[in-house]
């Protein structure tokens, strides 16, 4: 049996189980995204490497049964930490205004797509409720402020009270009374995930609820 020998070429080299491998999505969108995630952290967050897809590549093996990345593993990607990875992928590019629009965008538009098709979309949802998947507008240097937001946490703003004075709300930001998206993602998702964000996210944050937020956090 073939099933159990290392007989499925590699991206980049090599040969490696059927069990140990993964094909790049068939649909251009997810392919995209598939592209983002580095060959060695796919192989620490899920043990998996990517299979040359090739048609002389793959040819002899196609009929092994070899998955297709898909959600399950994009979220074993996105779980993942370690001392090379503390704050994980989405970490890694937060940063990065050069790299950041050209992570994001392709991310998010196949988060939307995948949500949109899901069969149970409910459970796809709370799925992500746990991941720190929103950088911060904070300030690396806010110690009281995480760098990575989660939707379970509370609300996260879009942007900016467009009534208040943004030095104000950055403070706020430093201080974790305020949870708002980082410029570098939103410049991202302005075109391809609309739909995504309007659901998740609060996009023009009044006066009110910035105040509210702030009276919620004070009691805390």
């Amino acid at each position: 049996s073939l099933h159990g020998a290392a007989c499925v070429p590699l991206e980049g080299g090599g040969l490696a189980a059927p069990s140990n491998c993964l094909l790049r999505p068939r649909d251009a969108l997810a392919s995209a995204a598939s592209q983002l995630v580095p060959p060695e952290l796919l192989l620490k967050a899920s043990g998996k490497r990517f299979a040359d897809a090739s048609d002389f590549a793959l040819g002899p093996v196609r009929g092994l049964g070899i998955e297709e990345f898909g959600f399950k593993h994009w979220m074993e990607v996105l779980s993942f930490r370690s001392s090379e990875w503390p704050d994980g992928i989405i970490g890694s590019v937060a940063d990065k205004a050069e790299t950041a629009s050209a992570f994001f965008r392709p991310f998010f538009s196949w988060l939307e797509e995948e949500l949109r098709h899901a069969e149970h979309a409910g459970e796809t949802l709370e799925s992500l409720w746990d991941l720190e998947l929103f950088p911060s507008a904070a300030p690396r240097s806010a110690h009281n402020a995480p760098r990575l937001l989660r939707l379970r946490d509370g609300p996260i703003l879009y942007d900016f009270c467009a009534d208040l004075p943004d030095v104000w709300q950055q403070t706020l930001c430093s201080h974790g009374a305020l949870r708002v998206l980082h410029p570098s993602v939103r410049g991202a998702v302005e075109t391809g995930a609309e739909r995504l964000i309007s659901a998740l996210l609060i996009l023009q944050p009044s006066r009110a609820l910035v105040a509210g937020l702030c009276a919620q956090w004070d009691l805390a």
